[in-house]
């Protein structure tokens, strides 16, 4: 089992290391170690440390960059969902500051994390999700880049599915709205109905009213 502690430690010997080709093949030796290691409960903090260490300033962008590539697409590999989500959301918060060094690794972050959102059937957080990527960077979706080539697609069919949603929530809201409406109207209606009988029938007993008046000339 690889605990945090021991990760840390390997983290500092991989700092240490000169050749950019070395330290990133020692990268994914450390990660082919938390996948084969860490017991359920510690994955999670596990795969977390290691995006700490792989986007250190320290690191450069020649081995952050293919680390993290490898790092998002072995996260299929990963079978609890919540551990999945909560590290792609970590992963996000992460590299949002860098977001124009790790344009297309952020946009295949986004890409997974609205797949678990739209599983769970939160639509529009699989909209908020997908809608952060840039234009851009969805112009240059492509199966080499680790990225669906199909997320202008995915981005479409959720939006459609967001505005639905959003349509379905202001219907409802409008029906009850209607609903009580009706309800008032009505109710004004009978109030007034009732106005009307009960003024009509005192008028009837009022002096000098027409009906009396009438009665006197007869």
């Amino acid at each position: 089992m690889i605990r945090v502690s021991s990760h840390i430690d390997a983290v500092l010997e991989i700092e240490g290391i000169q050749s950019q080709t070395a330290k990133l093949s020692a990268y994914g030796s450390l990660l082919d170690g938390i996948y084969s290691s860490s017991f359920p409960s510690s994955l999670t903090d596990n795969l977390k440390a290691f995006i700490d260490a792989i986007l250190a300033e320290s690191v450069s962008l020649v081995v952050t960059r293919p680390a993290l590539v490898d790092f998002v697409s072995r996260l299929d590999s990963v079978k609890d969902v919540e551990t999945k989500k909560q590290v792609l959301i970590f992963a996000l918060d992460k590299v949002h500051p860098r977001a124009v060094s790790f344009e297309e690794q952020a946009a295949s972050i986004r890409e997974k994390l609205a797949d678990i959102y739209e599983e769970e059937g939160d639509h529009n957080a699989a909209y908020r999700a997908l809608s952060g990527i840039t234009l851009d960077s969805g112009q240059r979706c492509s199966a080499g880049d680790g990225i669906n080539s199909s997320c202008q697609g995915d981005f479409c069919r959720l939006q459609i599915r967001h505005l639905c949603s959003d349509y379905e929530e202001f219907t409802r809201g409008g029906r009850g709205y209607t609903g009580d409406a009706v309800l008032e109207s009505r109710h004004i209606d009978s109030s007034r109905d009732f106005e009307e009988r009960g003024n009509g029938s005192l008028l009837q007993t009022l002096p000098g009213s027409n009906t009396r008046r009438n009665s006197k000339v007869s």
